[in-house]
Parts: structure tokens; sequence; C-alpha cells
């Protein structure tokens, strides 16, 4: 069984990782480049979808994360937990705050790239926690 649990965080973690590397890698930066009405609509767009979705996914890695270290313990599995818990408060107490905001924009007088680029400068250490709590369950599978 826990076995069966390393490779579910694996497999969950990793595109995880995947997807917030690109959205910070390829998708911002694009977008960045667009005029307001474009900026808008992909900042926004984007904030409303990968908000709704994003939460469980976060949920269900951190409660991967616990299961596995309730049921077997070590210092990379305890690593991986704590390093995603704080990824998990970071999103909840400074990103979704920020993202919140971008998905409201109704029209290109809101936009605010300020705002946005410091959303970015958090993601990016968001995606490194969570490169780091991969690169932790792969060491402790």
């Amino acid at each position: 069984m826990e076995h069966t649990l390393w490779i579910v965080a694996l497999v969950v973690t990793g595109p995880l990782v995947g997807i917030e590397l690109g959205v910070a890698a390829v998708l911002n930066p694009l977008a960045a480049k667009l005029p307001d009405s474009g900026f808008r609509v992909v900042r926004g767009g984007g904030s409303r979808w990968l908000g709704a979705a994003m939460p469980f996914w976060y949920a269900g890695v951190l409660a991967l994360l616990l299961a596995l270290v309730l049921t077997s313990g070590g210092g990379a599995r305890i690593a991986a937990t704590a390093v995603m818990g704080v990824a998990v408060v970071l999103t909840v107490t400074v990103l979704v705050p920020i993202n919140t905001r971008v998905g409201r924009w109704a029209a290109d007088a809101d936009v605010d790239r300020t705002l946005t680029r410091r959303w970015d400068t958090f993601h990016w250490v968001r995606v490194a926690l969570l490169a780091a709590v991969l690169l932790l369950v792969a060491v402790s599978a």
C-alpha cells in the first residue's frame, strides 16, 4: 500500500510542478507582452480557472504526503510534507488574495501590472518550493 501511495504522490506532484512552472516561465511572460485588453483576458481568465482548480490539487498532494508520513515517517518524507505546507500557506496568505483581485478585472482600466508582477515573484518562490517537494518525494520514495 505504501508503495502505491508513493507512486500516486509522484504522479500527482510531478504534473503540479510542471503546470506551475509552465505558468511562471511561459504563460505569464507571454501574457505580459500583450496590450492591456489581451493581458486582462489571459491573466484574469487564468486566475479564475486555475484559482478554482488548483486548491483541490494542492490539498490532494498535501493529504497524500501527510498520509505517507503517518504510515512510514522518515526525514525526507517529513521535509516534503513541511515544504508543501509552506507552499500552501504562501498560496493562501499571499497568492490567493492577489489572484482574486486579478480575477475580478472587468475592464482594461482595472489592469494592474504591478500587482501581477508581485504575484509572479511570489509564484516563482512557490515553484521553487514545489520543485523541492517533488525532489524530496522522489528521493524518499
